[in-house]
């Protein structure tokens, strides 16, 4: 029966589940801004210059008032005469200019369809996340309050009993192996966990 013992502990240890020496994480969701996404900032930055190069291009055609101010001396009358100027300056190219700001207009059009398409999939796919997220928070609670604590006990007790002679070897390593399955379990939601967690986290640098 030791040597029963001995062989259960090698292949269902007593010891708590971990990697090299460190017990496995749950990692932390970062509650991010969706202004901070990489992609979004790229966006916003060319509808900016856009925008921008629009409004260089209203204020080139615009027609323009300007005024001059002069003394001038007439020689058949002794008296500094004042003169006053006012125009307005028509661009040359008028029509032409026109159409490049239409153009443009369009331009920004487009750059802010762009701009809004990108926010709403950055929405869609961060709600996704977070839905899968608080499923795997359900499934994380569940394992920590009562399979885990279930394994344990389920070991313990078989150990416990098989030291006593109360259960056969056979009944003993299942009851084991059913412990070993819950805690294996566990490392495989673990990674399904940390891996939403890590595309949400993600969607900042995207």
């Amino acid at each position: 029966q030791e040597l029963e013992l001995a062989i259960s502990q090698l292949v269902y240890p007593e010891e708590a589940i971990s990697i090299e020496g460190r017990k496995p994480e749950l990692l932390e969701i970062d509650q991010i801004s969706m202004d901070r996404n990489a992609e979004i900032d790229v966006f916003k930055k060319k509808l900016t210059k856009a925008r921008q190069t629009e409004s260089v291009l209203k204020n080139q055609y615009l027609p323009g008032f300007y005024g001059s101010y002069a003394i001038t001396t007439r020689n058949d009358i002794d008296q500094n005469l004042k003169v006053f100027q006012i125009g307005l300056k028509i661009p040359l190219l008028f029509f032409g200019q026109r159409s490049r700001v239409k153009q443009q207009q369009v331009q920004v059009e487009q750059d802010q369809l762009q701009l809004k398409a990108a926010q709403t999939s950055l929405r869609n796919k961060r709600e996704t996340l977070m839905n899968r997220y608080m499923n795997h928070q359900n499934s994380r609670d569940l394992f920590q309050k009562e399979r885990l604590p279930l394994a344990d006990e389920l070991a313990k007790t078989a150990r416990k009993k098989r030291k006593l002679g109360a259960i056969d070897f056979f009944t003993y390593t299942k009851t084991l192996e059913e412990s070993l399955n819950i805690k294996i379990g566990y490392l495989n939601f673990l990674v399904q966990y940390n891996t939403t967690v890590i595309r949400y986290n993600n969607l900042l640098i995207q």
